[in-house]
């Protein structure tokens, strides 16, 4: 009797919180026509990324690319763009994920910007040391912004 009435306070306890509370947050994936970003919001619009011209362009603000973001782009490579602007910005803002991933290697970088001030708020390369295993390395920034000169990719 004692776990059936458990189990019912579980279920009240569940159904009372919200929905996405039960779900781990997910990005949302954004497609890269041209230069075109698509699928993000209208307050971010117009929003672009010129990878040969090595500029972001979201809200109307334009900032170039570092030389040592520029490199990324100039090997072949697999680029996933994702973001968020739907989480709680207390704990981290609105955000591009850009994750660049060379051609015939076993790692990726991982570029995070905030969207609203257009700045680098995280990088690290990601180590895929096995299926199952992936080590994150973290690339130091100190005070660095996309547009200035930053550290050597490890």
């Amino acid at each position: 009797m004692k776990t059936r009435t458990q189990c019912l306070l579980l279920s009240v306890l569940l159904a009372a919180l919200p929905a996405e509370s039960l779900f781990a947050h997910e990005d949302t994936i954004i497609r890269l026509e041209g230069t075109q970003l698509i699928g993000l919001p209208q307050q971010y619009q117009p929003a672009e990324l010129d990878v040969r011209a090595y500029r972001i362009r979201l809200r109307g603000h334009t900032k170039e690319l570092s030389p040592w973001l520029k490199g990324l782009f100039d090997q072949p490579h697999k680029l996933e763009i994702s973001a968020s602007w739907y989480h709680d910005s207390s704990i981290l803002p609105p955000y591009l994920l850009l994750r660049i991933t060379p051609t015939g290697r076993n790692y990726s970088y991982e570029i995070l910007v905030d969207m609203d001030a257009i700045r680098l708020i995280q990088a690290k390369k990601a180590l895929r040391e096995s299926d199952t295993v992936t080590t994150f390395i973290p690339i130091a920034l100190s005070d660095f912004d996309i547009s200035k000169a930053a550290p050597k990719a490890p």
